[in-house]
């Protein structure tokens, strides 16, 4: 109780107060009800399990997750139940485990709204607007108080992020109509206040009766598009221009704080006898009200008022809404409207009770000065308002307040913002396994006009198809969109290839800036290109891009367009040609394709929302990272399944994208069972694919549909001539779900759908040319292993791209010898797959590893992303080696692992090289902004970039965990063999929980393999201080003396 005994005095939560509310924590995220003291949050629902409260019926209505049943209740029960928890901290009966410090906890909405009302009443607000529409005051305001309805769904706790909307407004100075995003953002200082008692249907009530049905008060503000609004006022006032975000404060101040304020309205009316409040002294609040600016860290008032200046007071307009016989709801909330005043400053006779922008700005047309530079017209992007409300005695010292700050506008636009922030954090040039073998500057394109296609000169042309390079040390990558070359795109419609721009925007400007900020996955190189007409599978010749030392440079490309254009190519051309007899309107099928771009841009964000936490705490606007992640995963996932139906070069994107993307912290097991997991889509991806190139011409059935030939999927004819873009496209998209197989049946002990596993894996085509093409670089490389220091900065590019198509080969190689021996083959096919995995490391230690060991000693001359390729492709390779490592432990064949010993040794002591290393090392990112502009261009910010670990970074962390829990194992092993001192199996732990922390932690699987970690390091520590205390005679004290 010593942490409560002073409440600060400037706090706005004093006894006086005592405000109700919903919160959560970290360690238990469920909502729960909550008062306000201090400084602290005062758990209800707990309080009420220790007996304070007299009245059952209130302990169990301050247990739910929401105020609405406890709002619900006898005004007089209520207040009792405010008076108990008076009481109790007064008496010091308040548990400290009932407390938690505000700074820490994460608001919610204080009830569940059933619906939302916002008023009009306000008659300087009136008065002021008006003249700048040319118009004037109505005549009805002053005969009842007027309102729209608003949307409850949009209804936000502050601090939340607000985008801007799209809408339909005026071209500037003309009447032409033009659909984009709001340029002319406004706040409303407003209160709104909490229906209690509801109103059934087909009543109404008193006006003297209103204050038994209202709760209390919050903060509320009504964020409005004013050149939307402007468009939609005529002929049925707002719409979009209202609908797009409502923030209230968290903390409902309840009447019986409220009453000590009570008084009579500024304004004397003479209203209709339904409106007439007998009490008119008692009328209204006063309750005064502000909103200041907040812009790059500066903080200006911008205007300041009071409730009780509403010409119609909350009292009558509640009275009116229910005169029309709608009946309320508990929890309904009631918007005000916005309270502006006459109040003038004395030296300029400027009105300073403005309240919003549209009047204390004339439309923007008298910008405000601000103190540290610059005008403020309307809102701009990184802008915060502050709204204000408190509550003085006759000496003016303030009793009680709302003590909460509304956090506004995070959305599209040049200004740094969380949400700029954000777009930069998740396209830096890391791909999902297998889109990328390597990154950054090696960017995939298709064969240069006069490259060599032959599998014996698959590697040779990179200086064909890049342009010159130079030094690229220190260099800070762009995080830009890079479209695929000019060729590669002429196959689409204008229409949809705007689709794939927007879809590759990361920041998409039609959704709020957290809720549907995307990320998208980037393919960066390919190294092999199938042929669709071919039996064979050649891989492509690598292309080295050009890269200066200009950061702006473009160093990625997009995949959405590979895989929008075979979408294109697949169902466009046959919409063509069955327009005819087609019922479905163009309209319909651009909505079909919206709908799957729609759940792609749902993966990308959720793919990309780990990294939120690496934004500056002092950006994230109050937001925590683990509500971001969890919110993003629950949309992205009630999506799978109608993407699973969805058959499309996209939906398989999409599925691949969300098998990658971690099971959030806070996500139940009821509920992580209950949907697609990622092994699923990942089956469902790879069986699209197979399907979108596997068509039929003839009828395909199933139990449940038949397939008609006309469909695009069974007839794969779709133009007398493929374009070399389409099978350019086609094969990236094959390799990248070719590597995704492989991959999964590599970790997760699943047979290969694309490709054969142990019986034919031999004999197929696309792993018989990566054999062939190692053994061709093998001979073109001999120089290169004579005269390793030779090698120039582009060999070294080479070197490591091939050494990434070869890991693929080992990888597939390692799923066939794990496949034979899961599933208790024949000893002469284990030998078998053991020879094929054998010949397969045997090529990569004779030649890749003598010129990655020169790679190495160059690191320190290499830029980032090229380190960062060195470090994923370590990592990798010899990850997958301590696999097959631990599977053959597990078999329990000696005799194999007698073969591995050297390997196994190399492989531990590589895989720990590579962790330390992408713990030290570091990755710069230019943070971006989004222009609105036709082409939806990002701008690097090149004054602003964030810093992370190459572990931080990692796109897959899985195989991070997995390269730290192996070698954890191994560790472990080592240690109780006494081949390690204790000494050294701390650092080496030490070093893998340090790999475990820069991981995203709101991830499941990291937070696991985390605390088993350290549980399995405190046992083995307890049991060495056993071993070694006096008269024990262990094992371990006798083997490392």
């Amino acid at each position: 109780m010593a942490s409560l005994s002073n409440i600060p005095p400037d706090s706005p939560f004093t006894l006086d107060n005592i405000p109700f509310g919903s919160f959560s924590t970290k360690e238990d995220p469920t909502p729960r009800c909550a008062t306000a003291i201090g400084d602290f949050a005062l758990d209800l629902r707990a309080l009420g399990k220790t007996g304070v409260f007299k009245d059952a019926s209130v302990a169990d209505a301050l247990g739910q997750t929401t105020l609405n049943t406890f709002a619900a209740l006898p005004a007089k029960t209520r207040t009792a139940a405010r008076e108990e928890i008076i009481s109790a901290y007064k008496d010091g009966k308040i548990p400290h485990s009932c407390l938690h410090k505000l700074a820490e906890v994460k608001m919610h909405l204080p009830v569940a709204i059933p619906e939302y009302t916002d008023f009009f009443c306000s008659l300087e607000h009136c008065t002021n607007c008006m003249p700048i529409t040319n118009s004037k005051v109505p005549d009805n305001f002053f005969h009842a108080p007027s309102a729209y309805n608003g949307r409850a769904s949009s209804v936000i706790p502050s601090p939340s992020l607000v985008r801007r909307p799209r809408g339909v407004y005026w071209k500037a100075g003309t009447k032409e109509p033009t659909y984009g995003v709001s340029q002319f953002i406004d706040f409303e200082l407003e209160m709104g206040y909490i229906v209690s008692k509801p109103v059934p249907y087909g009543e109404t009530i008193k006006v003297d009766n209103a204050p038994d049905h209202i709760f209390g008060f919050v903060l509320l503000n009504d964020w409005s598009s004013r050149d939307i609004q402007i468009f939609e006022m005529p002929p049925l006032g707002p719409f979009n221009s209202k609908s797009f975000g409502t923030t209230i404060s968290p903390w409902v101040i309840t009447l019986e704080a409220l009453k000590a304020f009570q008084c009579a309205p500024k304004h004397e009316t003479n209203p209709l006898e339904h409106l007439r409040f007998k009490d008119f002294e008692h009328g209204t609040f006063n309750i005064k009200l502000s909103a200041a600016l907040e812009r790059d860290g500066k903080r200006q008032q911008i205007c300041t008022s009071n409730l009780r200046y509403l010409y119609w007071t909350p009292y009558q307009q509640i009275t009116h809404h229910a005169s029309a016989n709608c009946g309320l709801r508990t929890g309904d909330l009631m918007g005000t409207g916005t309270v502006s005043g006459d109040g003038k400053d004395e030296k300029t006779g400027k009105k300073f009770e403005l309240g919003c922008l549209f009047e204390a700005t004339q439309h923007a047309s008298q910008p405000i000065a601000l103190e540290g530079g610059g005008t403020l017209g309307y809102l701009e992007d990184g802008d915060s308002i502050i709204l204000s409300a408190w509550c003085e005695d006759s000496t003016g010292r303030r009793v009680l307040g709302f003590g909460w700050r509304q956090l506004p506008l995070r959305c599209l636009g040049g200004r740094s913002s969380p949400a700029a922030m954000l777009v930069a954090i998740l396209d830096w040039p890391v791909t999902p396994l297998g889109w990328a073998m390597i990154r950054g500057s090696l960017v995939g394109r298709g064969r240069a006009r006069d490259a060599d296609v032959g599998t014996d000169h698959w590697m040779n042309n990179i200086k064909k198809s890049g342009g010159p390079r130079s030094q690229r040390k220190g260099r800070t990558p762009s995080v830009t969109a890079v479209p695929s070359e000019p060729s590669e795109r002429t196959s689409m419609s204008p229409e949809r290839g705007q689709r794939v721009t927007d879809n590759d925007l990361l920041f998409d400007p039609s959704e709020p800036a957290l809720r549907d900020t995307t990320d998208h996955a980037r393919f960066s190189a390919e190294v092999s290109q199938t042929r669709s007409q071919s039996p064979h599978t050649e891989p492509t010749a690598l292309a080295a891009a050009s890269a200066s030392d200009d950061p702006n440079c473009s160093i990625i490309s997009p995949p959405s367009g590979y895989f929008a254009e075979l979408d294109e190519a697949i169902f466009g051309d046959w919409e063509a040609r069955n327009s005819l007899s087609n019922a479905q309107s163009p309209s319909n099928l651009l909505q079909r394709w919206d709908q799957i771009d729609e759940s792609l841009r749902h993966a990308k964000r959720s793919f990309a929302a780990r990294w939120f936490h690496l934004l500056p705490p002092t950006e994230r606007a109050g937001v925590l990272p683990e509500h971001v992640v969890r919110e993003f995963w629950r949309t992205s996932r009630r999506d799978m399944l109608k993407v699973v139906n969805r058959v499309s070069y996209r939906s398989a994107l999409t599925l691949f994208l969300f098998s990658l993307t971690p099971v959030p912290v806070g996500i139940s097991e009821d509920e992580e069972m209950d949907g697609l997991s990622g092994q699923l889509c990942v089956q469902a991806a790879l069986q699209q694919i197979q399907r979108l190139r596997d068509g039929q011409r003839n009828c395909q059935f199933s139990g449940s549909m038949v397939m008609p030939a006309s469909d695009p999927l069974t007839c794969p004819a779709m133009r007398s001539t493929v374009s070399a873009s389409f099978l350019r496209s086609e094969a990236r998209a094959y390799w990248a779900a070719l590597t995704f197989d492989t991959s999964f049946s590599l970790t997760l002990n699943l047979r290969s759908t694309l490709t054969s596993g142990l019986h034919g894996v031999t004999t197929e085509s696309c792993w018989r040319t990566l054999r062939m093409g190692a053994s061709s670089f093998h001979t073109r490389t001999e120089e290169w292993r004579r005269n390793p220091l030779s090698m120039t900065e582009d060999q070294v590019l080479q070197v490591i791209a091939a050494a990434a198509a070869t890991k693929l080969y080992v990888w597939k190689m390692i799923s066939v010898l794990k496949e034979a021996l899961r599933e208790g083959s024949e000893e002469t096919e284990v030998r078998r797959a053991w020879s094929s995995f054998i010949i397969g490391t045997d090529m990569f230690r004779s030649t890749f590893r003598p010129l990655l060991s020169d790679c190495e000693r160059r690191l320190p001359f290499l830029g980032q992303v090229e380190r960062l390729n060195w470090y994923e492709l370590q990592l990798h390779y010899y990850m997958g080696i301590l696999i097959i490592v631990d599977a053959l432990e597990v078999a329990d064949r000696n005799d194999l692992l007698s073969e591995l010993t050297d390997a196994k040794l190399e492989a531990e002591h590589e895989v720990f090289n590579a962790l330390e290393f992408g713990l030290d090392s570091q990755y710069t990112v230019a943070r971006t902004h989004q222009t609105e502009s036709p082409t939806g261009t990002q701008a690097p910010d090149p004054a602003h970039t964030i810093t992370a670990s190459f572990i931080s970074l990692d796109p897959y962390p899985l195989h991070v965990v997995a390269a730290a829990q192996l070698m954890g194992k191994v560790v472990g092993k080592q240690y109780r063999q006494g081949l390690i001192k204790l000494e050294a199996y701390k650092y080496l732990n030490a070093t893998l929980l340090r790999c475990l922390a820069e991981l995203p932690q709101t991830s499941k699987s990291v937070h696991a393999a985390r605390q088993n970690m350290e549980h399995s390091l405190i046992e083995l520590e307890d049991d060495s201080r056993r071993d070694s205390a006096p008269g024990s005679t262990g094992w371990r004290s006798e083997s490392w003396t």
